[in-house]
C-alpha cells in the first residue's frame, strides 16, 4: 500500500510561495514533526513553523501556517484484491 502526504500552506506574503532559502529548513522541521504526530495516531494535523535565516526575516522570523493529511493509495489495494478473486 503506497502512502503520500499532501501539505497545504497558508501564506501571506506578496507572492504566495514559501522563501527560497526557508524550504530546505521548513522540509525537515515539517517532516519531524508529521513523524512524530502520526507515531502518536494521527493521520492529518495543524502545522505551525518559524525560519528566521537572517535579519531580513525580522526579529522573530517568518511563521508559516499549513495543515497536512495523510493519503493511502486505495486503488493500488482494489487492484489487489480483484485480482486475488
Amino acid at each position: 500500500m503506497e502512502q503520500s502526504i499532501n501539505i497545504n500552506w497558508h501564506i501571506q506574503d506578496q507572492n504566495n510561495n514559501v522563501k527560497k532559502p526557508h524550504r530546505e529548513p521548513l522540509k525537515v522541521a515539517v517532516m519531524e514533526r508529521i513523524t512524530a504526530m502520526m507515531k502518536e495516531g494521527y493521520r492529518e494535523g495543524e502545522l505551525i513553523e518559524t525560519v528566521r535565516m537572517d535579519d531580513s526575516d525580522g526579529e522573530d522570523g517568518i511563521e508559516y501556517h499549513g495543515w497536512w493529511t495523510l493519503k493511502k493509495d486505495t486503488q493500488h489495494e482494489e487492484y489487489l484484491q480483484c485480482k486475488k478473486k
